[in-house]
């Protein structure tokens, strides 16, 4: 660890050939954390968002044309609709995509549940549990007609493998692209038939060893 050190203590005995270190570690703080995006999209998200605001608005006292009163105004709304909107919204989600059997059925599903779980934060309600109840059933029927419609449109065995392959995630690694004689390949199957072309059809029977 930078700027941390370690001395031996000569005067604090040890039994056999131990030593006593003293370790002094440097008084070191952790930046602080940057806030993430907010989301405040859905019906009852931006309705909670607005009676916030409103409760809010009426305690902020009035202020004159002076500087410093100002000031403290626009730092009092900017601090009122951040909060508000931390109350009401949801944590943006960094750079993912959602699941491709979300529908906005399960959006809203979602959000009345985390409206009614704000209401309720030890969850020890009956509304909430109904609420939960009803948001897995709505994400378990969009699953299960995503899936049957995904099912239904295949035609060929070639969809099912497309299928599966934009299913799966993609690893860390993604193979570069393979060149042949100028040309650049870039999917399996191109790689594959380049590779085949290139190294076992370019030779005929004719190039094979005589038998002895």
């Amino acid at each position: 660890m930078p700027l941390a050190e370690a001395t031996v203590e000569d005067h604090l005995a040890t039994s056999s050939d131990h030593f006593t270190l003293s370790l002094t570690f440097p008084d070191i703080k952790l930046a602080p954390s940057q806030p993430g995006k907010i989301r405040v999209t859905t019906e009852d998200e931006l309705k909670r968002f607005v009676e916030i605001v409103e409760l809010g608005a009426a305690e902020i006292p009035r202020a004159d044309s002076t500087p410093e009163e100002l000031d403290e105004l626009a730092s009092s709304l900017a601090s009122l609709l951040t909060s508000a909107a931390k109350a009401a919204g949801r944590p943006a989600r960094k750079g993912g995509r959602s699941a491709p059997w979300w529908t906005e059925e399960c959006a809203a599903a979602a959000a009345g549940f985390r409206a009614i779980r704000r209401l309720y934060p030890l969850s020890f309600n009956q509304n909430v549990q109904v609420a939960k109840r009803d948001f897995h059933r709505v994400v378990r029927r969009a699953k299960r007609q995503y899936w049957r419609n995904l099912i239904d449109s295949f035609t060929s065995n070639s969809a099912v493998f497309k299928a599966v392959r934009w299913l799966k995630p993609p690893g860390g690694f993604q193979p570069p692209p393979l060149q042949v004689n100028n040309v650049v390949y870039e999917t399996q199957m191109d790689k594959a038939n380049a590779l085949r072309q290139a190294t076992l059809e370019r030779r005929t029977a004719e190039d094979d060893i005589a038998n002895a």
